[in-house]
């Protein structure tokens, strides 16, 4: 737990301290997990998260230090920008995940481009089929493999939450983020796909 540089005690969020009313100019490197007085988990209370966001956002917001020194005012600047980096990451599932696996790096590094057995070379073949329904240009056979698309990246993602929730470790072994970091970069690919597929539809619809 992070302590006050004013008052010496113990900080609810990097950023501000509740009980002298101090900015932390240490918050502006804090990271997104100590914004809030978390720790590095993916398993959040979105409730919980959006509240503290809204309490943090008022207490930093510039408007309240317009008659402060210039320093407290690029300082509270730079606190409300973090506060609302923070907050768009954790809020979402895979901003989150991706985040946790920034965190976990330096501790546990991992192959960055890695895939799972096999994926790419199923992907260059739904690749193929989906240039054949382009040139086609197959209305339902554009949306039944949009449907499928959209069941694998679904399968995928819940497959990956469910790891990270049901994690007990705040640092995981290489092995584990090995796997977490394939299936983000799995996630991608299928994001590209669906993006291709949707885009294709639209078109074949003018």
């Amino acid at each position: 737990m992070p302590f006050c540089s004013h008052c010496q005690k113990s900080l609810q969020s990097a950023l501000w301290c509740g009980a002298c009313q101090q900015l932390q100019s240490s918050g502006l490197q804090a990271d997104y997990f100590s914004v809030f007085g978390l720790p590095p988990r993916y398993d959040v209370d979105l409730k919980s998260l959006e509240q503290s966001y809204h309490e943090l956002a008022a207490e930093l917001h510039p408007d309240f230090f317009a008659t402060a020194t210039a320093a407290e005012r690029r300082l509270s600047e730079g606190l409300s920008a973090r506060l609302n980096q923070a907050w768009q990451t954790l809020q979402d599932p895979t901003a989150r995940a991706q985040y946790l696996m920034e965190v976990w790096k330096s501790k546990t590094p991992t192959h960055e481009r890695d895939l799972p057995t096999g994926f790419l070379q199923e992907m260059f073949a739904l690749q193929e089929e989906l240039e054949e329904l382009l040139e086609a240009k197959d209305q339902q056979a554009l949306a039944t493999k949009h449907a499928d698309f959209l069941q694998r990246l679904n399968d995928l993602q819940h497959n990956y939450q469910q790891q990270l929730i049901e994690l007990k470790e705040n640092t995981p072994d290489t092995t584990f983020c090995k796997q977490i970091q394939q299936q983000l970069n799995a996630e991608r690919y299928l994001l590209r796909l669906l993006e291709r597929c949707s885009s294709t539809s639209s078109e074949t619809d003018l």
